[in-house]
């Protein structure tokens, strides 16, 4: 599958996975255990629930699913098998499902605490009779944690007293405590090209506060994770996230392209569940320095913007002489409440596209919108989109699926695609978009030769409740009858 659909098709998988947790069961695993083949000798038995230590949790490749294997129960009829996840509601991903094998593949969530129940059922045509009781196990899917640092610290200080080691390499989490409050006080540069680090709250229900002062702000050299974070941006005009200014020297053209970029490859550049306030400045910014991310990913996230007037010929994603290869907003709210916006969404340097930074054309380079809601993003005068290396060939992949854009700029459709027909791409993916501007459909994704959108448009008014205030839930027909947008406002 080529990577512009993938997290499509993730997002799809996403949806289903909790109203259909009895059909997941229907693919479980039934290791030739059924009437035909078994046999037992076990009979007239009070059986017992598998041992806990003989379950085993295994997560796919992509860490979107898990299977659960247990061993037999000599003499059970099956077993009854419920999975929970447990947050602010619990979600049941098996509910009290018989399973006449001995594993279940069902969904996984990332940093998710889970409470797993496995009850042996009795066998009549051996006189058994089931399990007095279930055996439970607890488990989470946390990678593990480096360091937690307490509430209260100060984010730059702390770093600055406990630098990255020297001798480590890979990835360090660093725990912040539940609903803990902290500030920033300087430029915090993660910029050891072999640590990924993820800054993140370890339940993701009582999310940590960032205050982010005057001159502060995120920067990063290599892959790096904000993750269930409320941060307030109100009194810096520093972008949320800044690129390091002096890249490590390993990584000009670390795939062997002849354009002098920067490579961050891996693991992505990304936001997860996080909460952003105030943001006065960039999102994302390159410092004018000749970066290529290989991923970008923005996913569950809120953000309200209030532009300064200072800046407002700039762009949220701002980059001056790099780009982003694959791109991806999704299952995200953005909201302004200011009176200025940007002149770009998204602008890219004129160089930037992947066989300039040493990417082979045939693993494309992608922009993907997916399940969305903005509000004010963009004035009459601003474009989507800005990247003229990016567009017009047919390696570069769209994927623009269920989103809401009401009251933002002209031309969105048209500027994502570079003003070319979706026809000039192998990869173009529009669906169930609403555009909505001053009281009326929006109708510039329209051409007399042929649709930017090229799926079916939503038309009716997305009646975000309360959008100055933050509230984008959509009550217009349409989004509600296809749940279009951020996918938070029908929880």
């Amino acid at each position: 599958m080529k990577k512009g659909n993938f997290i499509f098709q993730l997002r799809l998988r996403g949806l289903i996975a909790i109203a259909a947790g009895a059909a997941i069961m229907a693919s479980c695993a039934r290791d030739g255990y059924d009437e035909e083949t078994f046999s037992s000798s076990v009979t007239n038995s009070q059986l017992s629930s598998p041992i806990d230590t003989d379950i085993t949790i295994t997560p796919s490749a992509d860490g979107t699913k898990q299977t659960i294997t247990w061993s037999v129960v000599e003499g059970a009829g099956g077993y009854l098998v419920s999975l929970v996840e447990q947050g602010t509601p619990d979600v049941t991903v098996i509910n009290d499902s018989i399973v006449d094998g001995c594993s279940v593949t069902c969904a996984r969530s990332e940093d998710a605490n889970y409470t797993l129940k496995i009850t042996t059922l009795g066998n009549n045509k051996y006189s058994n009779t089931g399990a007095a009781e279930a055996t439970t196990v607890t488990y989470n899917t946390f990678t593990p944690t480096y360091r937690s640092i307490p509430t209260g610290t100060d984010l730059y200080e702390y770093f600055q007293e406990n630098p990255l080691p020297e001798d480590t390499t890979g990835a360090l989490n660093f725990d912040l405590e539940e609903s803990g409050t902290y500030t920033l006080s300087g430029i915090l540069d993660f910029n050891d090209p072999d640590i990924y680090v993820t800054l993140r709250t370890a339940n993701k229900n009582l999310k940590a506060n960032v205050t982010v002062l005057p001159d502060a702000g995120f920067r990063c050299g290599s892959p790096f994770t904000l993750k269930y974070l409320i941060v307030d941006m109100d009194q810096t005009l520093e972008p949320v996230i800044g690129l390091s200014k002096e890249p490590a020297d390993t990584l000009k053209n670390l795939l062997g392209g002849n354009g002098g970029s920067y490579i961050i490859t891996g693991d992505p550049v990304a936001v997860k569940g996080c909460e952003f306030y105030n943001v006065h400045g960039n999102f994302l910014f390159d410092n004018n320095t000749k970066w290529c991310i290989e991923t970008f990913l923005m996913d569950n996230c809120i953000v309200q913007t209030d532009v300064n007037a200072e800046l407002k010929a700039q762009a949220y994603f701002y980059f001056k002489q790099g780009f982003v290869k694959d791109f991806y907003v999704q299952n995200s709210s953005w909201y302004n409440t200011g009176e200025e916006n940007f002149k770009y969404f998204m602008q890219y340097s004129n160089a930037g596209r992947l066989d300039r930074a040493g990417y082979q054309t045939a693993e494309g380079q992608s922009v993907n919108f997916q399940y969305n809601s903005f509000y004010k993003i963009g004035s009459n005068t601003s474009q989507w989109a800005n990247y003229s290396a990016f567009v017009g060939r047919n390696y570069t992949w769209f994927n623009v699926i269920g989103n809401i854009w009401q009251d933002c700029m002209p031309n969105i459709a048209k500027r994502i695609l570079g003003q070319r027909l979706p026809s000039t791409y192998d990869v173009c993916n529009f669906d169930l978009n609403t555009y909505w501007k001053d009281g009326a459909m929006a109708t510039d994704w329209q051409n007399e030769s042929g649709n930017f959108d090229n799926g079916t448009v939503l038309t009716t008014d997305p009646a975000f409740v309360n959008p100055d205030l933050g509230d984008l839930t959509p009550t217009g027909a349409e989004q509600v009858a296809y749940q279009t947008g951020d996918p938070r406002w029908f929880e």
